[in-house]
């Protein structure tokens, strides 16, 4: 949503298609909405890592 260049080269997931007889230029995924910056995130963890992990970018969690 920042715009920000992603860039990822793993073992099985890429995020450019460089498969045989491709060019690896694919056409980027855009949002037609617009960042809302207003919308709170929250996300579930119950480990003791995950815990200070979620307070680093959530706003709340589900202890589940």
């Amino acid at each position: 949503m920042a715009r920000g260049t992603v860039e990822f080269d793993g073992s099985i997931y890429h995020f450019t298609n460089l498969s045989q007889g491709t060019t690896g230029l694919g056409k980027p995924l855009k949002s037609i909405l617009e960042a809302n910056e207003n919308i709170p995130i929250y996300a579930a963890s119950i480990t003791a890592a995950g815990l200070p992990c979620i307070g680093e970018f959530a706003d709340g969690v589900f202890p589940v």
